[in-house]
């Protein structure tokens, strides 16, 4: 691990934790003093190395966009430049809802060989009929797991650097079947849309938070079994309580990955 990586793991600790402090006073002493008393995971083991882990497992990514070229180009193009070193891992998919537009087919020629597949439908599926779509190409690779990465998402930090200890964790907890990938600086909602009860997570790894969020079609990676369950979906509601009904946890990662720059239409940031 170098410094840098080392930096960032400590300060994202140590974020999450001064928020969950203010949230709960005793948050040290209940998960890290008597971390025990509330683990309730199904645990098996694996022995996966994490450098195997990091070589071998193929992930579909898949990214739907709609008609607004400029983000679609910024969410494309950061992936692509911080997670170069291992860009072969993710097997880009992209739905162009639609009819074509040429500032988007300029953006796809570009960058032809970094897509997997491209997906035209020929009209606007809406979000949920787009993600349904998206979910069931990428279940159609049979790999275990897919990212989802919305078009209006920034990279910041390499995914890739982070992968092997999501898939760790994902695989040795059965009841954890999707973690969020939204940077931790983005104001979210801090309650269960569906449950109504207060989001509160605890640090379970290094750099990844198990919690009782909702399920929601930002920036996330998933189990594809689990994937399989929730679509075809109506809406983002309709998925959200098809989750919820699986009785699964959600997963945090304690990063800065993906960043929303969708609020920058409301600015009137971009002319």
């Amino acid at each position: 691990m170098t410094i840098r990586r080392f930096l960032i793991k400590i300060n994202n600790i140590l974020k999450w934790r001064l928020r969950n402090i203010f949230v709960d006073p005793f948050y040290i002493i209940k998960w890290d003093v008597f971390p025990r008393l509330k683990r309730r995971t199904s645990i098996h083991t694996i022995h996966t190395s994490n450098k195997e882990i990091n070589n071998e497992v193929k992930i579909p990514v898949v990214i739907m966009t709609y008609k607004r070229p400029i983000f679609f180009e910024k969410t494309l193009e950061s992936f692509i430049d911080l997670n170069r070193k291992n860009l072969e891992q993710f097997l880009i998919i992209a739905l162009i809802q639609g009819d074509k537009d040429e500032e988007t087919e300029k953006i796809i020629n570009k960058h032809k060989n970094q897509f997997y597949n491209v997906i035209y439908p020929g009209e606007n599926l809406g979000c949920a009929g787009g993600y349904s779509l998206l979910m069931k190409e990428a279940l159609k690779l049979n790999l275990p797991y897919i990212i989802n990465l919305q078009d209006d998402f920034v990279s910041n930090e390499s995914l890739s650097d982070f992968i092997p200890e999501l898939i760790e964790l994902m695989e040795r907890n059965m009841n954890i079947g999707y973690i969020r990938l939204r940077s931790i600086k983005d104001k979210v909602m801090d309650y269960n849309k569906i449950s109504r009860r207060k989001i509160k997570h605890k640090r379970v790894t290094g750099n990844v938070a198990s919690g009782n969020a909702h399920f929601t079609f930002n920036p996330s990676i998933a189990k594809s079994s689990v994937i399989d369950k929730i679509i075809p979906t109506n809406s983002e509601k309709d998925a959200m309580e098809k989750y919820q009904k699986l009785g699964l946890k959600t997963g945090q990662l304690l990063a800065e990955c993906f960043s929303h720059i969708g609020h920058e239409r409301v600015r009137d940031w971009i002319k």
